[in-house]
């Protein structure tokens, strides 16, 4: 792999994860990292010690991200990070002093650019999400944003390719599970959302749009 053949060479300690569907991984926000996504698909969540948490953005193959490298208003011990797989991941995780390297921050400038405008786009789709007044109308954006990113094409459906049960869709949106299943129950009944092989399936991506503008 070329990222690890990399960062062998430069003598740079770099620590490989993988990560079995559900694994949970933590990072205290006090030593700034990066956290490169070689394969696989984790959500990232702020954790407050006030026992809230809030999604911040999804992670897929040949994302970067650097932690602990925004101004914040918290202090660094009020929160850490949390990232969830949502199928088997495997990621690198090395600090951010690396400027002994020259080379190889200039070989990383590009990835963390392409990333960066990705994830802001991600954050701000997640912001538009919290925004939503209407629980239904939260989860049903959630599910859009998940197809349009991460689908993929089955027979004449279009599937998110991770298992998304309603406790996952709870963490995602921060509605409480019992109302989610009950959303969940009625998008089914009315034919707009299916399951194979335990994901969430998409027929025709209008007919949810249709529900949530209803």
């Amino acid at each position: 792999m070329k990222w690890i053949y990399n960062l062998s060479k430069t003598n740079i300690n770099y620590y490989i994860y993988k990560l079995n569907i559900n694994d949970e991984i933590l990072y205290n926000n006090n030593e700034a990292r990066y956290l490169y996504i070689l394969k696989g698909t984790i959500a990232m969540f702020k954790c407050f010690n006030n026992n809230k948490t809030f999604f911040s953005t999804l992670l897929n193959n040949n994302q970067i991200i650097c932690l602990n490298m925004t101004t914040s208003i918290y202090s660094s011990d009020e929160y850490y990070y949390k990232f969830i797989a949502f199928s088997t991941t495997y990621l690198i995780s090395f600090p951010y002093k690396i400027y002994s390297n020259l080379l190889f921050i200039h070989n990383l400038n590009p990835y963390i650019i392409r990333s960066q405008n990705l994830i802001i786009k991600r954050y701000e789709i997640t912001n538009y999400i919290f925004q939503q007044k209407y629980m239904k109308n939260r989860i049903i954006s959630i599910i859009l944003f998940l197809v349009i990113e991460f689908g993929i094409f089955y027979n004449k459906y279009i599937c998110i390719p991770f298992k998304l049960g309603q406790n996952k869709l709870a963490l995602l949106t921060g509605i409480n599970k019992t109302t989610v299943n009950k959303i969940i129950r009625q998008l089914y009944k009315k034919k707009v959302i299916y399951y194979k092989n335990k994901s969430i399936c998409l027929n025709n991506i209008s007919n949810l749009s249709s529900i949530y503008f209803y």
